[in-house]
C-alpha cells in the first residue's frame, strides 16, 4: 500500500468545532484490485449509483498551483456548497478527495477508498468518509446521510462491481439497473431498427441491430450520454468500421444524433460537448487543468453519438468532476502542501513515463525498465525546475518520494503516454464516406479554420495531357476524365478517404492516416494500368495543415498540400511518388510491401523540394 512519509491532515483544514467523525465501510470482494479499479475509480458513476444529486461546478481562478473549483448540490432541503481540491490517487491502490464546505452542516469532508489484495485471492476494499460537523445539525446530518443512507448503498454498488469484474459483459452495467423504456420510446426505436434492417444499399446483421436497439432502450443514461463508436465496437467484439457505419446510418434515420467531444490535449479529458462543428472555435480552455489551447481536428475533437431526444432525453449531468477514471493514463496524482515531502509506492509498467506539475510548464521523463537498478526515485518541485533522480528505475514496485520546495500547493502527476486509439477524430469523420454522404453540411464556421496536426493526401494527375487531348479529342478526353473521377472516388471511399478537390488539373483526396492513402494510391495506378480511362501519375504525402470552409465545402490548405502536388513531378505514368514523411510511417511502409510492387528510393526533382528523399512505387 502507498506509504506517506508526511503526516497529512486534509489540506487547509479548518478547526472542527465538535471534532471529527469517521465512517468506515469494509468489504471482502472476490475480484482482484486490477479488475475492480476501473469501476472503483469511476467516482462520477459511483456517486450517481449511490443516489447523490448531480453537482453544479464553478471554476475558481488560480493562475498557479492547484486547480480549484466550487461544487454545489441540494440535499435534505439544504443547499450544500464546497471548495473541491484535486483528487489524489495511486493506480490500483487508492483514491481520495478533500472538500472544504462553504457554510452548511459540515466544515469539511474527506473521502478515501483503498483496495488491496487479500491472501488467497480477491480484494479488501475500505471506503472511509471523515467529516468535521458544524454543531448538532452537522452531527445528525452526517450520521443520516453517510452511516445510514450511504453505507447501505455503497455495499450494494461495490458488490455489483465485483460481479461485473468476475463476469464482464457489455450488456450488464455494474452501477445502475437498466432503463425502463416508455411505450413511445419502444415504438420509436422499433421503427428505427426496422428502417435500418430494410435498407437496400446497406445490410447490417440482425444481432447487431438488436444490440443497438437494446443499448438505446435499456442502458443507463450515463452509458449513452457519450456513445463512442470504436469503444462500443471493442466492447461488443464487433468490427469498428461496421459499428461506426451503423451509428451513422442510425443518425440518418433519427435514432441518434451526432455530437463532438471537445478534449483537452493536456489532460485528455472531454470537458465540453458541441452539437455541431460550426459551434467550435479555434481556441479552447479546460477547467479541469486550467490549460488554454488551440483546437485540432485530430487531437482535441472527437465524434460521438447521443440518443435522439425523442428516443431518450439524456441530459449530460456531472456527479464528480475529478474522477480518476477520467484520466486513466495517470498512474499517480498527489497534492503536496508547501514544503511537504511524501512517499508513495506504485507498480510501474515497463514504459517511458512523464512527470508533470499542473498549471506549470514543468515536466520530466522517468523510464521504468528491467534494466533499471533502483527501486526508489525522488521528484523535487522547485520554483523554476522539476528534478527527477534517478531518471531510470526498475519496472515493478517503486517508491517515489515527492518533494514540494515551493511556498504553494502543487499537483504532481505521473503519467504514461495516453492510448487514444479508440477515438473517431473529427479529421477521420470528415473523410469517412458515410459521414460525407449523410452530413456533408457539417462544416466549420465560415471564415474560420481549425488546425489538423496530421492528414494524408493523395494527388492524381492525368499523365501527358497534351498527348491525351491530341489522341482522343476534347469531348472524348473530357468523358474519360469523368470516368477517372468516379473511379478515384470509389477507390478512395473503400479506404475511408474523401475526394475534396477534382479540378481538371488534379484530383486530391484526404485520409486520416498514411497507410490507407498508400493503399488507395496503389489501387488507382493498378486500375489505370489495367485498362483504366486515362494514364495517371499519383503522389502521396502527409503532414499538418488547416481545414477551412469555402463555398459550403470543406477544404484543406497548407504546405502539406503544396508538397503533395509538387511530388507529382517525381512520378511517371502508372507510378506512385511517396514522400519521406509517408515512407517513415511503419503502417504505410507495410502497405507498400505487397507482391508485385517495385519500390525504389531516390531524390526529388520537384522545384524547391529538390533533393528530398522520394520513394517510387511501380505496380507490375
Amino acid at each position: 500500500m502507498p506509504r506517506r512519509v508526511s503526516v497529512r491532515p486534509p489540506p487547509i483544514a479548518p478547526e472542527a468545532p465538535n471534532g471529527t467523525r469517521s465512517y468506515r465501510f469494509e468489504l471482502a470482494l472476490s475480484s482482484p484490485p486490477s479488475r475492480l479499479w476501473p469501476y472503483v475509480s469511476n467516482t462520477d458513476r459511483v456517486n450517481r449509483a449511490v443516489g447523490l444529486p448531480h453537482v453544479t461546478f464553478e471554476e475558481i481562478a488560480a493562475p498557479r498551483g492547484a486547480a480549484r473549483k466550487t461544487g454545489r448540490f441540494r440535499v435534505l432541503g439544504m443547499d450544500v456548497a464546497w471548495e473541491e481540491h484535486p483528487f489524489e490517487w495511486v493506480h490500483e491502490r487508492e483514491h481520495s478527495v478533500f472538500r472544504r464546505h462553504i457554510g452548511g452542516p459540515l466544515a469539511w469532508l474527506e473521502n478515501l477508498v483503498k483496495v488491496a489484495p487479500r491472501e488467497g485471492g480477491g480484494t479488501s476494499l475500505v471506503h472511509e468518509v471523515t467529516v468535521a460537523p458544524r454543531g448538532a445539525l452537522g452531527v445528525v446530518s452526517a450520521f443520516v446521510e453517510i452511516q445510514w443512507k450511504l453505507g447501505r448503498k455503497l455495499a450494494a454498488v461495490y458488490r455489483r462491481m465485483d460481479e461485473a469484474a468476475r463476469r464482464p459483459s457489455p450488456e450488464v452495467d455494474p452501477f445502475e439497473p437498466p432503463h425502463e423504456p416508455s411505450p413511445a420510446q419502444l415504438a420509436r426505436v422499433t421503427a428505427g431498427v426496422a428502417r435500418l434492417s430494410s435498407l437496400a444499399d446497406r445490410r447490417f446483421p440482425r444481432p447487431l441491430l438488436d444490440r443497438l436497439g437494446d443499448l438505446l432502450l435499456r442502458a443507463p443514461d450515463k452509458r449513452v450520454e457519450r456513445i463512442r463508436p470504436y469503444a462500443l465496437a471493442d466492447a461488443w467484439g464487433e468490427r469498428r468500421p461496421e459499428v461506426l457505419d451503423l451509428l451513422l446510418y442510425a443518425a440518418n434515420v433519427g435514432l441518434v444524433d451526432i455530437a463532438w467531444d471537445l478534449l483537452c490535449p493536456a489532460c485528455y479529458v472531454a470537458h465540453e460537448i458541441a452539437p455541431s462543428l460550426d459551434r467550435i472555435s479555434q481556441q479552447g480552455s479546460c477547467g479541469a487543468c486550467g490549460e488554454t489551447y488551440t483546437r485540432d481536428l485530430v487531437g482535441s475533437i472527437e465524434l460521438i453519438f447521443r440518443p435522439h431526444r425523442e428516443v431518450r432525453d439524456v441530459a449530460t449531468a456531472v456527479y464528480c468532476a475529478g474522477s480518476p477514471a477520467m484520466r486513466s493514463h495517470v498512474l499517480v496524482q498527489q497534492v503536496l502542501a508547501p514544503n511537504e515531502r511524501r512517499a508513495v509506492v506504485v507498480p510501474l509498467p515497463r514504459a517511458d513515463l512523464l512527470i508533470r506539475v499542473e498549471r506549470r510548464p514543468l515536466s520530466a521523463e522517468l523510464s521504468s525498465s528491467p534494466a533499471g537498478l533502483s527501486r526508489e526515485c525522488e521528484v523535487r518541485v522547485g520554483a523554476e525546475a522539476l528534478e527527477v533522480l534517478p531518471p531510470i528505475v526498475r519496472a515493478g514496485e517503486v517508491e517515489i518520494s515527492l518533494v514540494n520546495e515551493t511556498p504553494s500547493h502543487q499537483v504532481i502527476r505521473l503519467e504514461r503516454p495516453p492510448q487514444k486509439v479508440d477515438s473517431v477524430t473529427a479529421a477521420a469523420a470528415m473523410t469517412h464516406p458515410t459521414f460525407q454522404g449523410f452530413f456533408s453540411a457539417e462544416l466549420l464556421p465560415e471564415g474560420q479554420h481549425l488546425r489538423v496536426s496530421h492528414m494524408a493526401f493523395v494527388a492524381v494527375e492525368v499523365d501527358d495531357r497534351a498527348r491525351v487531348l491530341r489522341d482522343l479529342g476534347d469531348a472524348v478526353a473530357f468523358a474519360r476524365y469523368g470516368e477517372l473521377v468516379r473511379l478515384v472516388e470509389d477507390l478512395v471511399e473503400r479506404e475511408q478517404g474523401a475526394v475534396y478537390r477534382s479540378s481538371l488539373d488534379a484530383i486530391v483526396a484526404a485520409f486520416p492516416a498514411a497507410a490507407p492513402a498508400v493503399r488507395a494510391a496503389l489501387a488507382i495506378v493498378a486500375s489505370a494500368r489495367g485498362g483504366g480511362p486515362l494514364p495517371v501519375r499519383v503522389a502521396v504525402h502527409a503532414g499538418r495543415c488547416i481545414a477551412v470552409t469555402r463555398g459550403a465545402r470543406l477544404e484543406y490548405f497548407g504546405e502539406t498540400i503544396e508538397r503533395t502536388m509538387a511530388l507529382l513531378a517525381d512520378g511517371s505514368a502508372g507510378t506512385v511518388a511517396v514522400s519521406s514523411a509517408v515512407d517513415d510511417d511503419p503502417a504505410a511502409l507495410f502497405a507498400m510491401q505487397v507482391p508485385g510492387v517495385d519500390r525504389k528510393v531516390g531524390t526529388s526533382r520537384a522545384g524547391e523540394y529538390g533533393g528530398r528523399r522520394v520513394t517510387r512505387l511501380s505496380p507490375s
